[in-house]
């Protein structure tokens, strides 16, 4: 997969590197929605915002209870790893895999 071959995506995105799960819609609260990946092994989250835009974020995460790998919810934030700044939602969704390849990417 080459971050460069997505042009559109919609409620959910089935593609994203080896490893990493989610890329659906998430209700963050207040009507307010954001595009998120998990790495389960690595834990990791990769998201951004999809109400504005502009940065691509990924985070240290711990997994907490019964947490569910398809769910990117099931996750207590622990600390930043890097940010990206991105230009709209195709823009933030290609820096997204490109992030996620570069800091997890399982061969």
């Amino acid at each position: 997969m080459n971050a460069d071959e997505i042009s559109e995506h919609g409620d959910e995105v089935n593609v994203a590197p080896a490893g990493w799960a989610g890329g659906e819609l998430a209700h963050t609260g207040g009507n307010l929605f954001a595009r998120e990946w998990v790495h389960p092994e690595k834990e990791l989250r990769v998201g951004y915002s999809i109400d504005d835009p502009s940065v691509v974020g990924a985070e240290e995460v711990s997994f907490e209870g019964d947490s569910d790998e398809k769910n990117p919810r099931m996750w207590r934030r622990v600390g930043d790893v890097e940010s990206e700044p991105c230009d709209g939602e195709e823009d933030c969704l290609k820096t997204a895999i490109e992030m996620m390849e570069r800091l997890g990417g399982d061969e």
